[in-house]
């Protein structure tokens, strides 16, 4: 009849569950491995970070996210100021040149001399490329092999003389030229 003597835990002992425990279940058990939902997490969060570091890669995403930060900051951060008109003309430049940069071409260049200042520019702006189609065809499915009878060639020795058929063939060569003033010539003939 006494009292249970205390007991005492260390950190690398297993939590013991208890259903009375306010405590939220941990995320590690005492071996280190994580929870299935934990190691699911985990996951995505590993696959969404390599899909923004593959997105970030190229250079039309990379160009669009600078252009929104320069809006941002020119619209949010340093308003009324000299530098929030060149910020967003900037900005707007570069989202417009990264949504159709890939069909972009063309030549800017600057000149100052003794002369003055020349300002060149020039844009060509090429067609988007037209999505892949399909080609369906309206006829019906070529038939099974096995259905298709064979066809035989019969030989030479197999053919009368009432099945063969002589001919020749000629070649005739005409020039534009010639052939516009024949009909020049028809036409003026019938009228």
């Amino acid at each position: 009849m006494g009292i249970p003597a205390p007991t005492m835990s260390t950190p690398s002992d297993e939590p013991q569950s208890d259903s009375s425990s306010s405590a939220p279940p941990s995320t590690a058990s005492s071996f280190g491995h994580l929870r299935p939902d934990t190691e699911a997490w985990q996951r995505r969060a590993s696959a969404a970070g390599r899909w923004l570091g593959a997105q970030l890669r190229r250079p039309r995403t990379r160009l669009a996210v600078i252009g929104v930060i320069l809006l941002l900051l020119a619209l949010l951060d340093i308003v009324s100021s000299v530098w929030t008109l060149p910020l967003v003309i900037v900005g707007a430049a570069m989202i417009v040149i990264a949504w159709i940069g890939s069909r972009l071409d063309g030549r800017f260049a600057v000149e100052w001399g003794d002369s003055g200042t020349q300002l060149e520019f020039r844009a060509q702006i090429k067609a988007p490329p037209a999505p892949p189609q399909r080609l369906r065809s309206g006829l019906a499915p070529a038939p099974a092999p096995a259905q298709v009878p064979a066809v035989r060639i019969p030989t030479l020795a197999e053919l009368e003389d009432d099945d063969v058929i002589e001919g020749e063939g000629h070649t005739v060569e005409i020039d534009v030229a010639e052939l516009k003033a024949l009909i020049v010539a028809a036409e003026t003939k019938a009228a």
